[in-house]
């Protein structure tokens, strides 16, 4: 832990950090990390230089927190939206149910083109970078254990069953997703529309699970 770290994070200087990463989610998005500088940074977010370090270290701690923060968040919001989609006692979701399960657990808080454009940023990132590698690994470890538990809520729930097992389902959907809204960004036809990838990800849950 650095010594900044181990400062007392106090409602001023959390809010500070909130802005700092709410902009940095912006600008790397725009432009990739290595050609953001920490002066764009605090400019969008209404800050100075100064700020940022006071802070952050660096843009790669900076994106290490954001990564951690909206992981979170996402979490969070997928798992409540899991209990309002399929309440206790439910019935069974159909196959002609899937898609618009799938609409409803993929909505939420984030605008998933800039989200996708920070992901590989980091991903690609992680790729150059032995250390941040290791924080990459963690990260990606930590949202796939966390997605296999909502993803068993999820099935329990809907009253469905897997025909593989839930890591390897997680792994897939996930593949699937990232290449589909991939294809829909580079085509020119992602839009405002998530249709693309609620057909796919329909069509590949209704052929890996079973009423049940």
């Amino acid at each position: 832990m650095t010594e900044l770290d181990a400062r007392p994070d106090t409602p001023r200087r959390a809010r500070t950090r909130e802005r700092l990463m709410d902009a940095a989610f912006e600008v790397f998005g725009e432009q990739g990390l290595a050609a953001t500088s920490v002066e764009q940074i605090a400019e969008r977010a209404g800050f100075t230089r100064g700020a940022f370090y006071s802070n952050f270290s660096s843009k790669e701690e900076l994106l290490l927190a954001l990564m951690a923060r909206d992981k979170d968040q996402w979490l969070t919001s997928l798992s409540e939206r899991v209990g309002r989609l399929f309440p206790t006692g439910g019935s069974a979701v159909t196959e002609d149910e899937i898609g618009a399960a799938v609409a409803g657990l993929i909505a939420g808080p984030f605008e998933h083109r800039q989200w996708l454009l920070v992901q590989n940023e980091f991903r690609l990132l992680a790729l150059r970078d032995p250390e941040l590698a290791r924080a990459y690994a963690a990260h990606r470890a930590g949202l796939e254990d966390s997605l296999v538990h909502i993803v068993e809520q999820a099935l329990a729930r809907a009253r469905r069953r897997l025909r593989i097992d839930a890591r390897s389902m997680v792994r897939v959907v996930t593949a699937l997703y990232q290449d589909t809204l991939e294809r829909a960004m580079l085509s020119g036809e992602e839009g405002e529309s998530l249709t693309p990838v609620h057909t796919e990800l329909a069509r590949l849950l209704a052929a890996i699970t079973d009423p049940g």
